[in-house]
């Protein structure tokens, strides 16, 4: 049976081979996508967080139906305003690269996705209090998968 982190750790090997979700005007870094509850201490922005809600995972026999959050946080503009061009831009590549996939093997993690589809398109912009001067938004993907290895 397939456990949260097997996903997660799929998504996340998907989106870390994208090279226009670490290019410059969106991640601008190899190392700005990480897996978890809270982000990692001292991260420079912007930052990928996934991550997945336990209320949503459920797994059932051979597969497993579990949601996916993509939480992106920005530094403030020099304003003080959220970067929503960059948030969204960044999100909308989430769920290009991470919905409505088909029989796609990410083989590497022994995780096959079979669908996936958008269940919130976009939350957000929203402060964020453990982060002054920085915001975040978030979207959730839901994926039915299975194991492929042991």
């Amino acid at each position: 049976m397939l456990n949260p982190d097997d996903i997660l750790s799929a998504a996340a090997i998907k989106l870390q081979a994208d090279a226009t979700i670490k290019g410059a005007s969106y991640l601008n870094g190899a190392t700005k996508i990480a897996k978890g509850p809270a982000l990692p201490e001292g991260q420079a922005f912007p930052f990928l967080l996934l991550s997945w809600s336990l209320a949503d995972f459920q797994p059932s026999g051979a597969w497993t139906l579990a949601e996916i959050q993509a939480t992106v946080f920005c530094d403030a503009n020099a304003n003080g305003t959220a970067n929503l061009p960059l948030m969204a831009r960044i999100l909308k590549r989430v769920d290009t690269l991470l919905t409505h996939l088909t029989e796609t093997d990410w083989s590497r993690t022994g995780v096959r996705i079979f669908q996936s589809e958008t269940v919130q398109p976009f939350a957000g912009p929203f402060d964020s209090p453990d982060y002054p001067e920085k915001h975040y938004a978030a979207m959730r993907v839901e994926v039915s998968a299975i194991q492929t290895a042991a």
